[in-house]
């Protein structure tokens, strides 16, 4: 079935919920597959990122067969509250099953646990497929975009929440807003998402108001926004750095004190006021009356204590770094030339064509090759026949294993559509390898044009690449 592009989200206002293996779209919906309490129907909820423009723009792919996709926030509100309800539900036994794996140890609970992260509100971030088919309870099924994610708002500081369910009660019901005609406007302190103020039906037309008595039927909204926004201590963050100013004191009454002794400086006489205690010298507080030579010690001293205080500084700013550690850096073994590619395409009976697509890599890693047709249709492992090409060689999967893989998508003469294709490369397994990258090289041979294409993928971070695209 072709694979149709939903939407393309910016990470601009979106940050991850977890590091990029959490989030690896084929292990999730591998494992929701196999899975006999999830299945099928749990797999195709969710949308496949492809990172694009440098990974700051995410196109989500999902299988539509022929169905046009809505947003669930435009539904009519019956059917958007029934849609809701079914994608909450099933999120929710996600949930629960990832917090018992991951109690456990297992990766795959943090998967799942990503998985059921989507931003809200989550209307404006699911589509609905309606199907007409009366074996389908649902009469349809959702697919999420931008799962693994979540809202990044304006930062706030947050202290401890303060009071209990009976102060907020009190709190509430002594709130008086002046209201216009017909409505009871919440107060500032109230918001929804940044909007400064908004109408409650149902209040007095003239008058102040108790907040409290005027929207009882939204009393739940108005404990959880009060609780969030209007009972929170705002605390100042604590910065290390503020250490740095009392040794510094410290360090400048110890200079004072040296100079003091020795007559660099001195405390003057008024009349009644005298200290003697902190009178070292016979005559007015100067380095001239001191001897010469106690003065160059002096002066040597204090040049001594002003570098230790930089030193100081210093190595205090550099303990409060995060200190970076360096990760070894292994040699990576070199991509393999043009024609190992070809002996290894002849070990493996690969199919020839007008037009084809060889992914070479060295080791065991399981590594997936793709390609996008100009229609939007895309051939890969689990859908090896699409837009007149076939994935014909697949290895390091369950199926085939070697040292020297390839992989191989070919299109018959005349068989290849007119239009761009897009050529992916995704590390879908490394298979006990502990590389930090895995090279490959990819060569595409477009009728008598042939060319490569070298690149790697990284664990834990870059891990599906888009190599390259071609016209025909």
């Amino acid at each position: 079935m072709a694979m149709q592009r939903l939407v393309s989200t910016s990470l601009a206002s979106l940050r991850p919920s977890g590091p990029a293996s959490e989030r690896d779209y084929h292990y999730l919906t591998s494992y929701l597959v196999e899975t006999r309490a999830f299945g099928q129907s749990f797999a195709t909820m969710f949308a496949e990122p492809i990172y694009v423009k440098g990974g700051d723009v995410v196109d989500w792919y999902c299988e539509a067969g022929g169905a046009t996709p809505v947003l669930v926030s435009s539904l009519p509100d019956d059917e958007r509250e029934r849609v809701l309800a079914l994608v909450e539900g099933r999120l929710n036994t996600l949930r629960q099953q990832g917090e018992r794996l991951k109690a456990r140890g297992e990766r795959i609970g943090a998967t799942l646990l990503a998985a059921a992260t989507v931003p809200q509100p989550l209307a404006d971030f699911a589509y609905w497929i309606a199907d007409s088919n009366p074996e389908n309870p649902d009469r349809g099924r959702a697919v999420l975009v931008t799962w693994g994610f979540i809202s990044d708002g304006p930062r706030r500081t947050v202290g401890a929440i303060v009071g209990t369910r009976s102060r907020i009660d009190d709190a509430a019901q002594n709130v008086v807003v002046p209201t216009p005609s017909g409505a009871l406007a919440v107060p500032d302190g109230v918001t929804d998402g940044g909007t400064s103020s908004r109408l409650v039906d149902g209040a007095n037309s003239t008058g102040d108001a108790p907040l409290g008595a005027a929207i009882s039927s939204n009393r739940h909204t108005i404990y959880e926004k009060i609780t969030r926004e209007a009972v929170l201590v705002e605390r100042r963050p604590f910065h290390a750095g503020w250490l740095l100013w009392p040794l510094f004191a410290v360090l400048l009454l110890a200079i004072g004190a040296l100079l003091l002794r020795g007559c660099g400086i001195g405390i003057p006489s008024f009349g009644f006021f005298n200290l003697p205690v902190l009178s070292y010298c016979s005559g007015p507080g100067s380095i001239a009356a001191a001897p010469s030579d106690r003065a160059l010690l002096l002066r040597s001293l204090a040049r001594d204590l002003e570098v230790q205080l930089v030193q100081r500084d210093a190595q205090c700013l550099a303990q409060l770094q995060t200190p970076q550690r360096s990760t070894p850096q292994s040699a990576d073994p070199p991509v393999p030339p043009a024609g190992e590619i070809q002996k290894r395409l002849d070990r493996e009976q690969a199919q020839n064509g007008e037009v084809q697509v060889t992914l070479a890599w060295d080791g065991p890693p399981d590594l997936d090759l793709s390609v996008v047709c100009p229609a939007g249709e895309t051939i890969f492992f689990r859908i090896r026949q699409n837009c007149g090409g076939s994935l014909d060689v697949d290895m390091n999967s369950s199926e085939r294993q070697s040292m020297t893989p390839v992989e191989h998508i070919s299109w018959p003469t005349g068989a290849a559509p007119r239009g761009t294709f897009q050529v992916r490369v995704n590390l879908y397994a490394l298979n006990d390898d502990t590389r930090p990258s895995i090279p490959f090289v990819v060569e595409v041979r477009n009728g008598q044009d042939v060319k490569t294409y070298p690149g790697s993928v990284t664990p834990g971070g870059n891990t599906l690449v888009i190599v390259t695209s071609f016209n025909r």
